[in-house]
Order: structure tokens, then sequence, then C-alpha cells
């Protein structure tokens, strides 16, 4: 999951805290998307129902965040907006709304911008937001070494073949050889 945004908001559309990463987004309309989720975020806040987590399709709302999602969740006085990319799996963005409003500070606002700083740093990684992902991805490094130790062992098993083939044909080459040195020996008479 790529997290674009998170802010935090009060029900009185206050923001208090928030944070951007939109290298997702074209560069040229970075500024026009920033104020979007900006807007979007505060004219969504009283629309949703408290405790529920509700899920957008950014781009019915805006073109320049197509492929985008928005999981907006209310908990008290406060909201959390969350947009991301690549289509996380919603238990994945839903356990970081909680996370979020569950641990927000409630001391100042530059407090929070870096409270919020950190959690996108730390969820920009899939496999560290999503226990199943990082599940998934240790089975696939399993799964690719146990492939490559059966390919080497088939090799090798191959190469045992052809050492046993070839031993039997130098075994049936030195019969005949010593048959056909036993015939010459006999036909010459050493004094």
């Amino acid at each position: 999951m790529k997290c674009i945004c998170a802010i935090i908001l009060l029900r009185n559309d206050e923001i208090i805290g928030e944070t951007y990463d939109l290298s997702q987004v074209n560069v040229l309309v970075r500024g026009k998307a920033r104020d979007s989720i900006r807007n979007m975020s505060i004219e969504l806040v009283n629309e949703f129902e408290p405790n529920k987590i509700s899920i957008i399709n950014m781009s019915k709302y805006n073109n320049y965040l197509k492929g985008f999602e928005c999981y907006f969740y209310n908990k008290g006085s406060h909201s959390c907006f969350l947009v991301t990319k690549d289509h996380p799996s919603a238990s994945a963005a839903t356990r970081l709304v909680y996370y979020i409003l569950d641990n927000n500070p409630q001391e100042s606002p530059e407090y929070i911008g870096l409270y919020l700083d950190e959690i996108m740093e730390k969820n920009q990684d899939p496999t560290q937001s999503d226990k199943f992902l990082k599940i998934h991805g240790e089975v696939d490094q399993v799964k690719k070494v146990l492939i490559n130790a059966i390919d080497l062992a088939l090799e090798r098993y191959d190469k045992i073949e052809n050492l046993v083939a070839r031993t039997e044909e130098l075994k049936t080459e030195t019969i005949i050889f010593k048959r056909e040195a036993g015939k010459l020996n006999k036909c010459c008479v050493i004094l």
C-alpha cells in the first residue's frame, strides 16, 4: 500500500494535522491534487457515519486521482482521511486508519504533523503495513529457495546418471579390450 496522504481533522472542518507524498501523482497536477484532497476531506468530514470506515474511489471526485482510494473514519470529535494507491488490502488500510486515530497525540498541530509523517514513512512499504503480504513474501522466498534446491538436485541426478552410464560403457570397453588383448597376445610368442 502506498500512502499518498493522511489528514486528521476535527468535526468542525478544522485540519489539525496533514502530510502528503504525492510522488505517485503527475508532477504537473500535484498542487491541484493536494488542494483537491484537502477540500474533499473538509467537505466529507460530516457526511459519514461515526465509528465506521468509509471507502471512496477518488476518481469519482477528481480526474487527477484515478486509481487512488480514500479511507475515511470518524471517531468522536476527530476524523482521519487516508489516501492510498495500488489498492491495498482493505484490512491493512483499515488498521492504519484505526491506528492513526487511536494513537493520535492530542497535542499541537506541529507534533501531529510529525506523527503523521512518521506513520506515512513506515507505511510506504506494503509488507510493513500488512502482515499477510509480509508472510506471503516470506513464503515466496522459501518457495524460490526450495525450487532452486530441487533444480540443483535434479541436475546432480542427471550428472550421476551420465557418470553411471559412462562407467558401464567403460566397463564394457574394458572387457572388450581385455579379450582383444588376450587374442593378440596368444598369436605372438616371446622368447
